[in-house]
């Protein structure tokens, strides 16, 4: 009778000392192969909780059960006629085992019950709730379920599993927990946290483990981000193909592990607490102040620190050096939480500065350092209320010259991405001394502003609001009055809308790769989803309706990818001076046709991705909304699908066709020196590239309004017989897998060129 003597906390102690003591047994002792000796130690509840369930359980065929404590040689015995002292307190449950014997033991002051489990197939639990009774046969299923038992307090039901029938007791107060024996051994015991308040009334639901004591036993495992860079297997064949692979493959690796551990959080940070503005201090002045979370800030830093910028002007890697850069982009920009649009405008506005000679040097150096403390990013303010795209004919900011060679801005802006930044880029008309300005785009200039002063006041800027927009909630964007911003000149006169060139050319680039990002990873946590839900009886991956799915989805976003990195590859060789005539023809044709291509693609590859998770993709909890918002924007910014259209149209008239020789010769070349496996796509792609050729010579003749109408279809055709030119490519070098020749077949098998067959 050794426990009716201690005092409860006397009893807490020996039952910590018990903890203690057996966990050492078991982690530093090589005499047992099995635990001797197993426990469970609930914490107390508090005074006001009622107790859990009391039942005391052995696996021996007597009646009586006797528990040595390791402290003495005394027994402790019980039968089911022997209750508790009403005035015994509470105690905490105890399951002891020997290597025969097995104990569940749960005290409480009013009650106690005894239950045997011998080796014959029926076994019969007694609960304060009744007598529950179930059988079963070794290695077969239980014949008879029990009924679930229940009261206000807990309930009792018999569970089988493996070949061991086991009692599972649910409280309402805090904890669930059950145990799981066979004849004289123990098979497994578990414990769970069920986070459910206490409530006072009677339930009468017919099914405990969805009273308000639980809310079940099952819940979905959600996906899980693997590392972008070693999933991606497109990704590693194609840097294995271009470049030794040692060189950066490093630098990737630990880079993919930084985006799982730590941005992919941060960007979940700034979209769940998005920007806001604060245009008044508390006494009425008008500050200006542009409030963005911690982690947006964080961002920044790492982005300087990864060289996000830097890399594509460090030329470390030659001409490769874009395709390096772009690559980690592409890695960052799913789990950014919008910040690659900063650095898309900063990118653009250090190679607007390079190219003009560094009329800033001091500012050059501020967007391409890695040092996190001196890191600037830029802005592109050039929207205005008239005119998106049509900048020349939209832009009515004025700039007068002030005598020290500066010039004060008057205008308004209507659509400014990433506000916060520190220094942007605008356009804007130069004044003469009666006030006049030019026309056109020979009027328009190219300036360069700081956006705060010293003390973080806004440089002559009002911010008249934030934008409300479906997507890039991460991101402020806001619209401004400029009143006397003091700027200095960046272009020469009149030539702003020249001088912005290779910015559209980078910024389109930048869109194209968060465009095939977005893809990549809607697929990759879809596939993850896959080996985790199961419907119908077995997992997704296993449904060949699903797998088709994500198939087709594989195939768009490889085509994508390839399209996306072979037009980074074309800029770093142009910017290095290594790229052929051919080449600067192909960079100028396919920027527009990736960009306009990739942004009507993430579209629908995230939309058709968020199906595969069911219900929880239309969950804004679950992150996985957000991307399919962001990606609305891809097709918009940087210019729209057909404004991007009539861009392709230009570049051809501009050139006098010579974009489109470039285009003929190259996918010609590339089809030539295709492998046998690939030969179904060959022929569909020769077939369509015959095709475009008759469409362009019967064009000539056309007028150029009907040519217009068949921009669109125009560049579509461009881009699929391109990508399908540069799949088959990567399906033929010696290091081509499978999926890579599936790929490759299977995107051949569509309509490549729509601007002849109309559909």
């Amino acid at each position: 009778m050794f426990l009716h003597f201690l005092h409860p906390i006397q009893l807490l102690h020996l039952s910590l000392f018990l903890h203690l003591l057996l966990h050492h047994l078991y982690s530093s002792s090589s005499i047992f192969s099995t635990p001797p000796f197993l426990y469970l130690l609930h914490p107390p509840l508090p005074p006001t909780s009622p107790p859990l369930l009391f039942s005391f359980t052995t696996l021996s065929s007597s009646t009586t059960s006797t528990f040595s404590t390791l402290f003495t040689s005394s027994t402790f015995s019980y039968t089911t006629s022997t209750p508790l002292p009403p005035s015994s307190p509470p105690h905490h449950p105890f399951l002891f085992s020997t290597f025969s014997t097995l104990y569940f033991l749960h005290l409480h002051p009013s009650f106690s019950s005894f239950t045997t489990l011998s080796s014959s197939t029926t076994a019969t639990f007694s609960t304060p709730t009744g007598v529950i009774t179930a059988s079963g046969r070794a290695g077969g299923a239980v014949t008879s379920l029990p009924v679930l038992q229940r009261d206000s307090m807990m309930a009792a039901q018999v569970c089988f599993r493996g070949n061991c029938l086991f009692l599972q007791v649910f409280s309402r107060y805090v904890r669930c927990f059950s145990s799981s024996v066979s004849v004289g051994q123990i098979q497994s015991r578990s414990e769970m946290d069920l986070h459910t308040p206490p409530h006072t009334h009677t339930h009468t639901h017919p099914l405990i483990p969805f009273s308000r004591s639980t809310i079940g036993t099952f819940f979905q495992e959600r996906p899980v981000l693997r590392n972008p860079f070693t999933h991606d297997a497109l990704l590693r064949g194609y840097l294995r193909r271009h470049l030794p692979l040692q060189e950066v493959q490093k630098e990737l690796l630990e880079f993919g592990e930084r985006v799982v551990n730590e941005i992919d959080d941060l960007g979940r940070q700034c979209e769940q607490n998005p920007p806001r503005l604060q245009p008044y201090d508390a006494w009425g002045r008008r500050v200006d102040r542009i409030i963005t979370c911690e982690a947006w800030t964080r961002l920044k830093h790492i982005s300087a620190q990864e060289g996000l910028v830097a890399a594509g002007y460090e030329r470390r890697l030659g001409e490769w050096s874009r395709v390096y850069q772009m690559s980690k982009l592409y890695l960052y920009a799913p789990s950014a939480g919008l910040y690659t649009c900063p650095l898309a405008m900063t990118d653009g506005a250090a190679k607007v500065i390079e190219s003009l000679g560094m009329p800033v040097r001091e500012v050059f150096e501020r967007l391409t350092t890695r040092d996190e403390k001196k890191f600037w990013t830029s802005g592109q303010w050039m929207t205005e209320r008239k005119g998106g795209s049509d900048v020349a004919n939209g832009t009515e900011t004025v700039a007068h010259p002030q005598e020290d060679g500066s010039y004060r801005l008057h205008g308004f802006k209507w659509f400014t991405s990433a506000t916060d930044a520190d220094i942007t880029l605008t356009l804007a008309r130069i004044t003469d001394h009666y006030g006049n300005t030019i026309p056109g785009s020979v009027g328009v200039s190219l300036f360069c502003a700081e956006v705060w002063d010293s003390e973080g006041r806004t440089n002559g800027v009002e911010i008249q609001r934030l934008k409300e927009k479906l997507g890039t909630r991460q991101m402020p964007t806001a619209e401004l009055l400029l009143d006397g911003m003091k700027a200095q000149l960046l272009s020469e006169k009149g030539r702003g809308v020249a001088s912005i060139a290779n910015m559209l050319t980078l910024t389109r680039i930048h869109n194209t790769v968060s465009a095939v990002a977005a893809m990549r990873r809607i697929i990759q946590l879809g596939t993850e989803y896959s080996t985790k839900r199961s419907v119908f009886g077995k997992l997704l991956k296993d449904h060949p309706l699903h797998v088709q799915t994500l198939s087709r989805l594989e195939v768009e976003t490889r085509a994508a990818f390839l399209l996306m990195i072979e037009v980074c590859r074309l800029f770093g060789r142009e910017e290095n001076g290594a790229a052929t005539e051919r080449e600067t023809h192909l960079l100028r044709l396919l920027t527009p046709v990736a960009k306009l291509y990739t942004g009507k693609q993430a579209v629908a590859v995230v939309s058709e991705g968020l199906e595969c998770f069911g219900g929880q993709g239309y969950i804004e909890d679950t992150g996985l909304p957000a991307l399919l918002r962001d990606a609305q924007v891809l097709s918009i910014w940087e210019g729209t699908t057909n404004v991007l259209s009539l861009d392709v149209l230009r570049s051809i008239s501009k050139s006098s066709g010579r974009v489109l020789q470039a285009f003929f010769s190259d996918v010609k070349e590339r089809l030539c020196a295709a492998g046998p496996a690939v030969s179904p796509a060959v022929q569909s792609l020769s077939s369509s590239l015959s095709g475009l050729t008759r469409f362009i010579q019967t064009a000539e003749s056309r007028p150029p309004e009907s040519l217009q109408l068949s921009a669109r279809d125009l560049a579509y055709s461009i881009a699929r017989i391109y990508m399908g030119a540069l799949l088959v490519e990567h399906a033929s070098w010696e290091g081509a897998s499978h999926p890579d020749v599936y790929a490759a077949l299977r995107w051949c098998e569509q309509d490549m060129c729509p601007v002849v067959s109309g559909r």
